[in-house]
C-alpha cells in the first residue's frame, strides 16, 4: 500500500503537474481505496495495483518522447506483477494502460501508433526479465487439474450493484457473510466531494472526461456477467475469461477517482479557489445534507 501511495505521487506529479500536497493527497486516496484495505491479507493482489502508477508513467514518458528505454523502464516495473502469482492484475492493468494512453493521446494517430507498440515492447521485457521463473511456473500450472473445473471464470464474484452504497457508507448492510460485505473501490467522503467539485470546473482540458470515463468502463466490468461489457472483455480479452472476481476491478475505480480529486482540490487550492467555493457551495451543502440524513437513518434509526 505504502508503494502504491508513493508511485501514485510521483505519477500526478510528472504527469498531471500536481504539487507535492495535492499529490500527496492523490496518492494517499490511492493507498488506502477499500480494495486495497481488503486485500492487505494478499500481497499477491496488489503488486500489480501498486506498480500501475509507475508503469503509466514510463509509458506515458515513452510515447511523449518517443523513447524506448523508458518503455524498457516500464517493462521492469512490470516483471514483478507478471511474477506475483495472480495473473488477472497483470491483465487488468494491461488493459487499463492501453485505454489510458490511447486517450491521453486520440489527438495524434502517431502517438496512438506508438502507445500499442511501446506497451508491446514493456511487456515483452517484462516477459525477458521474468522468463526463468515464468516458464517453469506455467508448465507446472499446465499439470493442474483446477482449470478443468473452472465452471465459473470471470462470472463469479462481481462488484455488486448495491455495493454502491459502500461509496458512501461502508458495511450499509451490517457485517454479514458473503461476498457483498466486501467494502471495494471505498475512497472517503472528501475525494468524491472533490471529484465532484472536478466535475463541475471541467479542469485540464478534457483530463477530467478521460479519466471518468475509464472509471465508469472498470466499474461496469467490475460488474461481471450482469453487464453487457463483460461479453465483449471475455471474448476478446485474452485470458479474462479464466479469471475469477471482477470485483477486484475497483481498484482502477479508485485509481481513477484519486486524480479526479486531486483536480478538485487543485482547484480550491487555486487563487480563484474562493470564487469555486462560493459557486459549488448551494450544492455542497445538499450534498452534504442529505449525506448526513442518510448517515442518520442508516447507522441510528437502524441500531435502534
Amino acid at each position: 500500500m505504502s508503494l502504491a501511495g508513493i508511485f501514485m505521487y510521483i505519477f500526478v506529479r510528472k504527469v498531471f503537474r500536481f504539487n507535492h500536497f495535492v499529490s500527496f493527497v492523490a496518492g494517499l486516496v490511492y493507498a488506502f481505496n477499500g480494495t486495497f484495505v481488503h486485500f492487505v491479507a494478499y500481497p499477491p493482489h496488489l503488486v500489480g495495483p501498486a506498480y500501475l502508477p509507475l508503469v503509466l508513467l514510463f509509458l506515458h514518458q515513452a510515447v511523449e518522447k518517443k523513447d524506448f528505454l523508458r518503455a524498457l523502464l516500464a517493462g521492469v516495473f512490470i516483471s514483478p506483477v507478471l511474477l506475483s502469482g495472480y495473473p488477472p492484475s497483470f491483465v487488468y492493468s494491461n488493459l487499463f494502460a492501453l485505454l489510458f494512453l490511447l486517450l491521453a493521446f486520440y489527438k495524434d494517430k502517431r502517438k496512438m501508433f506508438w502507445s500499442i507498440v511501446f506497451l508491446a515492447l514493456a511487456n515483452l521485457a517484462a516477459m525477458g526479465l521474468s522468463a526463468a521463473t515464468l516458464l517453469p511456473a506455467s508448465e507446472g500450472a499446465a499439470l493442474s487439474d483446477r482449470l478443468k473445473f473452472n465452471l465459473y471464470g470471470a462470472g463469479s464474484h462481481p462488484f455488486y450493484v448495491e455495493s454502491v452504497l459502500y461509496y458512501f457508507f461502508p458495511h450499509f448492510f451490517g457485517l454479514v457473510q458473503g461476498n457483498t460485505n466486501i467494502v471495494y473501490g471505498y475512497v472517503g467522503i472528501v475525494p468524491l466531494i472533490l471529484a465532484y467539485v472536478a466535475f463541475r470546473r471541467r479542469l485540464e482540458s478534457g483530463w477530467i472526461g478521460k479519466l471518468l470515463l475509464l472509471a465508469i468502463v472498470f466499474f461496469v466490468l467490475s460488474l461481471g456477467n450482469q453487464t453487457f461489457l463483460h461479453d465483449v472483455a471475455y471474448n476478446l480479452v485474452p485470458r479474462y475469461s479464466y479469471f475469477r472476481l471482477t470485483a477486484f476491478l475497483q481498484y482502477l475505480v479508485a485509481f481513477c477517482l484519486a486524480i479526479i480529486s486531486g483536480f478538485g482540490l487543485t482547484a480550491l487550492l487555486s487563487e480563484k479557489g474562493r470564487e469555486v467555493f462560493q459557486s459549488l457551495r448551494p450544492s455542497l451543502i445538499a450534498f452534504g445534507s442529505l449525506l448526513a440524513f442518510l448517515w442518520f437513518e442508516a447507522f441510528v434509526l437502524k441500531a435502534s
